[in-house]
């Protein structure tokens, strides 16, 4: 493939069909190569012609094994090609809930016009992890066009596709202002952050990567029953708070959870927070935690400097 040889389409191909879980102990790090290999060779400036690569990946897909089937949509949705749709909403009907989800990944490498109905179908999949593609492929396109089924997935009777869904609207739309879709994003998300602690994680995820106004957004959870939802918030506003909403944060060096005092105090000694000092201080006399301890007192050596 990094030789670019014409001559080894069909050997790759062939040695593709014939790999097998039962047969080769190493066989997904051998998949990865031959996918590799197979996209250079009939890539962007690479010498296969593309058109007879995918008759012959199409010509494997028949009798082939779950991983090969996994292998050839990969290979799919690294070219990307417009004209390979039909291939790829074959395999959204795979048996394969593993099948389908690299079909659903396969399908935002391609144009959007052809990538719109396919994954429209797969909305509905009855495997989660294929809906959870869906999300995530959803919040790669490019257009608005996305939301109204990203909202449909923020909905979804699974935690983890909400998860999902809500963290690509974040990440896509976390930004929108003055519009009507973002007074949309801006109901989706403040729902979200009530629900279950996934989802409300993946808010603050977002929120975390975009920064800005979406930040301010998140101040509330840290007062949410789950310290992991907390630790993100703080490393969120460590990031992307303003000194005054650092205020925020000194309350929690005393919060009942250490993994939150730890992140709390972390973050007001690395913003250089002195007026934390004080608070910094009572607490090294009653914590007993050995890890938390250790992270007081490198505070107190850069604050007090």
């Amino acid at each position: 493939g990094e030789r670019g040889l014409r001559e080894g389409l069909e050997p790759l191909i062939q040695r593709l069909t014939d790999s097998s879980e039962e047969r080769d102990a190493d066989g997904d790090d051998e998949r990865a190569a031959l996918v590799g290999a197979l996209v250079a060779l009939a890539g962007p400036g690479g010498a296969a012609d593309p058109d007879r690569t995918m008759f012959l990946l199409g010509a494997a897909l028949h009798g082939a094994p779950e991983p090969v089937r996994v292998a050839i949509a990969c290979v799919l949705g690294d070219l990307g090609r417009p004209q390979d749709r039909e291939m790829v909403s074959l395999l959204l009907k795979d048996a394969s809930p593993r099948v389908r989800r690299a079909a659903v990944a396969a399908i935002v490498r391609l144009e959007p016009a052809a990538a719109t109905e396919p994954l429209h179908l797969a909305i509905a999949d009855e495997s989660a992890d294929v809906r959870i593609a869906v999300a995530t492929a959803l919040g790669e396109r490019a257009n608005t066009e996305a939301f109204p089924d990203l909202r449909r997935l923020a909905e979804d009777s699974d935690a983890r596709v909400r998860a999902a869904a809500v963290r690509a609207v974040g990440l896509r739309f976390g930004e929108e202002s003055g519009s009507a879709l973002a007074r949309e994003v801006r109901a989706l998300l403040d729902a979200a952050r009530d629900d279950e602690a996934p989802v409300a994680l993946a808010v603050v995820e977002a929120a975390r990567v975009v920064g800005g106004s979406a930040t301010e957004r998140v101040l509330d959870l840290l007062s949410h029953a789950e310290p992991d939802v907390v630790c993100e918030v703080v490393r969120c506003m460590g990031e992307h708070a303003s000194p005054s909403d650092l205020d925020r944060v000194i309350p929690l060096s005393a919060h009942p959870d250490w993994s939150v005092r730890a992140e709390a105090i972390q973050v007001l000694f690395e913003r250089g927070v002195s007026r934390a000092l004080p608070v910094i201080l009572r607490r090294l006399d009653l914590e007993q935690d050995e890890f938390v301890r250790s992270v007081i007192l490198r505070a107190l050596e850069r604050l007090e400097g």
